[in-house]
């Protein structure tokens, strides 16, 4: 039999040895908890840090919307004190090339989280909202002056009257030229035309478009033709639209007055509220009619004035008696339009219906895809390497 003494030596070092091991036990546990701990902070910080760099590729998208022409730049946000969260982002021009139709930018943007940190690159060009353009109108349309179309067909959501008063491209006294082109919608109407879902008249007569006609108007498409391709291209601007055109309008000051908009009296450039950096590509104004009442637009911007994107909330009427009426950029009707005064539109015009009863003309310049107006960019991401 051991000595007391022995067995109780054998006792206590087993104890130390339980022990130790639950204190190695123990420092494994919390080991293993700061662990996952660390790994799910770093999962946190990562997801921040991408989150980050797909809000400044966002918030590019933004200024290029509103900005188009400033194909190069350069955008952060200050790191927050709390959570050590910042971004940068800087775009270039992508470049020319053959085959290019709309402008298009590289962004690079990198964000930060703490120690992560995210990069993206990304290639977007900047299309051109559905609606408007060329000259549209989401019903119909009546002519009872000349009404001159350069550069694009007319594309009519409803019935067009009067089609003897319309001309689509420049005179030709000699007669040799070829048809004009449709500079809009060529790829669908290779040459300028009238596309309507309803039905035509001319001289107070129904008349039926296409070349199985009587060939006066071997371009225009209608109701008889079965062509409803149109469709796709008369819808009214959408709320989202709208909503992006209030939010970066300038508020037409003193140019508006007793129901009337002089254009003449709007800013000459862009303002600088509106930020630095080419002003080529204008700004846009957003007014609202009085209900039950016309906004009567006249006035003429001078030469060398930015363009305009300019949005009636409900009806207009266009120009005045023997005052001629002019100005560059967009005009966006969301109630019927009367042409009541002579009038130059140098760009795109949407309409709920049209009336002509004095002589406008629409031209719509051969490279209007490479001069985007302020408002009226549909940024596309068309390349992303990140996350």
């Amino acid at each position: 039999m051991r000595p007391a003494s022995s067995q109780r030596g054998y006792a206590l070092l087993a104890a130390l040895v339980v022990t130790a091991l639950a204190a190695v036990f123990a420092a494994a546990a919390v080991a293993a908890v700061s662990a996952r701990q660390s790994i799910v902070g770093a999962d946190v910080a990562n997801a921040r840090a991408q989150a980050g760099a797909k809000q400044a590729l966002a918030r590019v998208c933004l200024e290029l919307r509103r900005h188009p022409a400033a194909l190069e730049g350069e955008l952060s946000s200050a790191a927050t004190t709390a959570g050590d969260e910042s971004w940068q982002a800087s775009w270039a021009s992508a470049g020319a090339g053959a085959g290019i139709v709309w402008p298009a930018v590289v962004v690079r943007a990198e964000a930060t989280r703490g120690a992560a940190r995210r990069r993206l690159s990304a290639t977007v060009q900047l299309r051109a909202e559905p609606v408007p353009q060329g000259i549209v109108t989401g019903g119909d349309v009546e002519l009872q002056a000349p009404l001159r179309v350069t550069g694009s067909g007319l594309y009519c959501g409803g019935c067009l009257r009067g089609r003897e008063w319309l001309e689509l491209g420049s005179p030709d006294p000699a007669g040799g030229a070829p048809p004009p082109a449709d500079g809009v919608h060529g790829d669908v109407w290779p040459q300028a035309g009238v596309h309507a879902l309803g039905n035509e008249w001319a001289a107070g007569e129904e008349i039926h478009a296409g070349l199985e006609a009587d060939g006066q108007y071997p371009f225009d498409t209608d109701v008889h033709t079965g062509d409803n391709e149109v469709s796709r291209f008369v819808a009214a601007p959408d709320a989202s639209l709208l909503v992006a055109l209030r939010d970066a309008a300038v508020a037409p000051g003193a140019a508006l007055h007793d129901g009337a908009l002089d254009l003449a009296m709007l800013p000459l450039s862009r303002p600088l509220i509106l930020g630095a950096g080419p002003g080529d590509d204008g700004y846009v104004v957003v007014v609202a009619a009085a209900e039950g009442a016309d906004l009567r637009l006249t006035g003429a911007r001078p030469p060398g004035a930015c363009p305009i994107v300019l949005v009636v909330l409900g009806a207009a009427a266009l120009g005045e008696p023997g005052v001629p009426t002019a100005f560059d950029g967009a005009l966006l009707v969301l109630g019927s339009l009367r042409v009541c005064g002579p009038t130059v539109l140098g760009g795109h015009l949407f309409a709920r219906d049209l009336l002509v009863s004095a002589p406008l003309s629409v031209e719509i310049a051969g490279d209007w895809r490479q001069r985007q107006l302020a408002g009226l960019v549909s940024p596309a991401l068309v390349s992303l390497d990140g996350p």
